[in-house]
């Protein structure tokens, strides 16, 4: 019996471990995400010897990778999502509801969605050499949690900062 009641106060205190590691917090969720379809942008840049891009789209929180063997969006229309690849496919994303896009630069340039300017979409380029623009990427949770995404130019690998001085500085 005291084994038994053992066992059962360890799988007990074990049950939110295992919680977590199923069910990411939302924050965590969206940069792991970003970070995966910025790696498989890279890599399909590098594999098929083709510009690739990953496009961010203010209307609905998505991104998803566009080129590099992957669909192409038609001329003049905002690209949607991969068709038929699942959210955390890789190459497609969808930011947490609870999640959004405090700061976006690239190349030195700020994305923003406003009112009085209709962009609503932002793209990054990821070239076969293995460079990229420039990415500065900032999520904000409705708790008041800050994570940043960055991109190195020359390699195209993606830096995650966590450190809340250094991403408020990146909100100015």
């Amino acid at each position: 019996m005291i084994v038994v009641a053992i066992m059962a106060i360890v799988m007990t205190m074990s049950i939110p471990i295992v919680y977590k590691v199923w069910h990411k917090a939302p924050m965590r969720q969206a940069v792991s995400d970003l970070v995966e379809v910025c790696s498989n942008a890279r890599a399909r840049a590098i594999m098929g010897n083709q510009m690739t891009q990953v496009v961010f789209h203010s209307d609905d929180g998505s991104f998803s990778v566009v080129g590099g063997g992957g669909p192409s969006p038609r001329k003049g229309a905002i690209a949607a999502p991969m068709a038929g690849m699942p959210t955390g496919s890789g190459l497609s994303g969808h930011l947490p509801e609870n999640v959004a896009i405090a700061s976006l630069k690239i190349n030195g340039v700020r994305y923003v969605p406003r009112e009085d300017i209709d962009v609503h979409e932002a793209r990054v380029r990821f070239f076969p050499n293995g460079t990229c623009d420039e990415m500065r990427l900032v999520f904000m949770s409705d708790k008041g949690e800050f994570e940043g995404v960055f991109l190195e130019i020359t390699t195209a690998l993606s830096n995650v900062e966590s450190d809340r001085y250094k991403l408020q500085a990146e909100l100015r």
